[in-house]
């Protein structure tokens, strides 16, 4: 969902992939793309430019990830399951979910629109702002599975779970 940190998630994700293994599309046009990560906050804050989902953004973004060759394409949406999100799903193979909310019930809803789209969760997250990072134990699944923290524009993070999910892209 929205406010899970899935850009900064993204930015951190990056350094742990070698630089020429992926492509990263911004597949949600809400200027939180991986500069924003890397500014000065107070400035990022007056530069950012929400924008909106439009026929033209969308199929955009799913002709850049359709057509792309690089072996790895990390794309960041929007939060919400939406029409937009489902025609980008449509083009995906895999999902990392990452949920802020304290239940289990996005991740279970995230996890069915994955699953109606034929796109293979990679990873379950429970993201927190302040806390510890954590894996949940082994899964015959092959689904990482975690806690993460500390996903917070203008910080770089480093964790096991993190380190993980980085583990499960490059296999």
């Amino acid at each position: 969902p929205p406010h899970s940190g899935k850009s900064v998630f993204l930015a951190n994700l990056m350094r742990l992939l070698p630089p020429d293994s992926f492509y990263l599309a911004f597949a949600a046009p809400d200027g939180e793309w991986h500069w924003s990560n890397y500014g000065d906050q107070d400035l990022v804050a007056v530069v950012r430019q929400k924008g909106k989902f439009s026929d033209n953004f969308v199929g955009s973004m799913v002709d850049a990830i359709s057509a792309n060759e690089q072996p790895l394409v990390l794309v960041d949406t929007g939060g919400v399951r939406s029409e937009a999100n489902e025609a980008i799903f449509d083009v995906c193979d895999g999902c990392i979910i990452k949920s802020s909310k304290a239940d289990e019930i996005e991740i279970v809803e995230w996890r069915k629109f994955a699953d109606e789209h034929d796109v293979e969760v990679l990873a379950e997250l429970d993201s927190v702002l302040i806390g510890t990072c954590e894996l949940y134990g082994e899964q015959d699944d092959g689904v990482v599975r975690g806690r993460i923290s500390g996903l917070e524009r203008g910080h770089t993070i480093q964790s096991e779970t993190l380190e993980a999910v980085a583990v499960r892209l490059r296999s």
